[in-house]
């Protein structure tokens, strides 16, 4: 599925790039009226490094909104993964218990007999007693591997992954490697430690404005949060 990535997160890690840069832009636009600290900075040979962090922690963390919108909402599909993928695929992941399962082996041996090209190399158990059970198979010639259900109450083979609906499964490759394969899997590392990054950036920026108060009071601490310290500067988020 490396080469089958969805172009909606593609175009999204576009708009992403595309937002940056046009903020980039109005930072070299003010920079002819001596607003932008960053070009300042490299203009005049003095650098202001809260104000310079601050510009970058604003240009990465809008860059990193939609990636945060991705994983947000594909993560919060994938909370009933499951639930969606028995309801648009009954033919392969649901079953009628009947009776005892097969020992594993049998499975396995059933499942060969049927698919004589392959051989089983995983089983996994299912979660209920009327999931079917899934199978990886490995080709008897070559390194390829398929994906099967098979009946774990008769060893039927009911069909293969590929042959369902890939909804559901798609949109967890989204989430774990946006469906682009271990290249996706390097973006979602390196922007997972962007954000921790950005995290780290925030509190560094906002620490010493006293977001927040502690007062002692009797034997409780208590926290209060300086409203007027958390407003945030229209003149370094405006657009």
């Amino acid at each position: 599925t490396g080469n089958k990535a969805i172009p909606g997160v593609w175009l999204s890690i576009a708009a992403a790039i595309g937002l940056t840069a046009a903020l980039i832009t109005r930072g070299r636009r003010q920079d002819q009226h001596g607003v932008n600290p960053i070009t300042d900075a490299v203009r005049t040979g003095s650098f202001d490094m809260k104000r310079i962090l601050l510009q970058f922690h604003l240009y990465i963390g809008l860059a990193a909104g939609v990636f945060l919108i991705v994983l947000s909402l594909t993560g919060a599909v994938l909370v009933y993964e499951n639930e969606f993928n028995r309801a648009l695929n009954p033919g392969l992941l649901k079953v009628q218990p009947d009776g005892k399962e097969l020992p594993w082996e049998t499975v396995r041996r059933k499942v060969e007999e049927q698919e004589p090209a392959w051989r089983v190399q995983r089983i996994y158990l299912p979660a209920r007693k009327d999931d079917s059970t899934y199978v990886r198979l490995i080709s008897r010639t070559s390194s390829r591997t398929r994906e099967i259900y098979a009946d774990q109450y008769t060893g039927q083979v009911l069909g293969d992954k590929l042959q369902g609906n890939q909804l559901i499964w798609r949109i967890h490759e989204i989430h774990i490697n946006l469906a682009a394969g271990a290249a996706g899997s390097r973006i979602v590392a390196w922007s997972s430690a962007g954000l921790l990054c950005l995290s780290l950036s925030g509190i560094f920026l906002w620490w010493p404005r006293k977001v927040f108060r502690f007062a002692w009071r009797g034997r409780l601490a208590r926290v209060n949060l300086d409203r007027k310290s958390t407003r945030l500067n229209s003149s370094h988020l405006g657009i």
